[in-house]
């Protein structure tokens, strides 16, 4: 899928962390409420969260030395995915943030894969560009079984393939269909850094309807179907708007100016 919602997905002993001063990240150990990560605090979402890998990608073959660092954490239920939630921050490696931040806006803009742009299979998507700023929301559905074994960037595995070793070791089945929100921001101006975070539920562990159709194309949550699905597409945007209110404290953490801040009262 969504290069951008789940090349963070696939890219994706024992302490417990309540102490946002200095948390501490060990794989397989359980996690809830306040974390901090970097130079960010994280609220994770409700419930225990398993820390299920860590995250290192180069974004930019160009520029090998800016690279995306991060945890994913992951919930289960029912013998399948629940919930993965991912974080992260962009290091810049030494370059001009300004030019680092032009890469992100070309991606944002006219990425080959997934930008944040509104495509077809992207539920909602809202984003400000200015030079090198940038500051991304986008919420999509996921055909699960397409982006593990027909992925459109083919060259994007090492996380799939972490993924099947996780859900083999576990005895877990692949859920159908998720749905993703990511927020991306990147202000040179305010912050040398940029952030991600991630959020993917099982719809149907949350109270939606079981899933009528898999296929990304001919899912209910897909765009050009959603209207004939209202329950659905009531469910889908609700969870949308609450994940806003969370892009908003981050834009309120970040402390980004008015002008760089997200309009939202469209998906109102």
């Amino acid at each position: 899928m969504k290069k951008i919602i789940f090349l963070l997905i696939f890219i994706f002993l024992f302490q417990n962390s309540g102490n946002t001063k200095n948390s501490k990240f060990y794989i397989g150990s359980i996690y809830s409420g306040k974390i901090k990560y970097q130079f960010i605090e994280y609220e994770l979402p409700a419930g225990e969260w398993e820390l299920y890998t860590y995250i290192t990608r180069i974004p930019f073959d160009e520029i090998p030395t800016i690279k995306i660092s991060g945890l994913s954490f992951i919930q289960t239920d029912k013998g399948t995915i629940k919930a993965i939630y991912a974080i992260g921050e962009i290091n810049l490696g030494g370059f001009a943030p300004n030019q680092v931040g032009s890469f992100f806006v070309h991606e944002h803009k006219k990425g080959k894969y997934d930008s944040c742009i509104l495509r077809p299979e992207y539920f909602y998507t809202n984003l400000y560009t200015k030079g090198g700023s940038s500051n991304c929301f986008l919420a999509a559905h996921v055909d699960m079984y397409k982006e593990m074994y027909f992925p459109d960037d083919p060259e994007d595995v090492g996380g799939r393939v972490k993924l099947e070793k996780y859900l083999k070791k576990n005895n877990l089945t692949l859920p159908k269909v998720m749905l993703g929100v990511e927020s991306n921001i990147f202000i040179p101006s305010i912050k040398d850094k940029g952030i991600f975070v991630v959020y993917a539920i099982n719809p149907e562990l949350f109270g939606a309807p079981k899933i009528i159709n898999a296929k990304e194309e001919k899912s209910e949550y897909h765009r050009d179907n959603i209207d004939d699905f209202p329950i659905q597409k009531k469910f889908f945007t609700d969870w949308t708007i609450e994940q806003t209110l969370k892009h908003q404290e981050f834009e309120k953490k970040l402390k980004l100016r008015s002008h760089h801040k997200l309009d939202f009262s469209d998906l109102n």
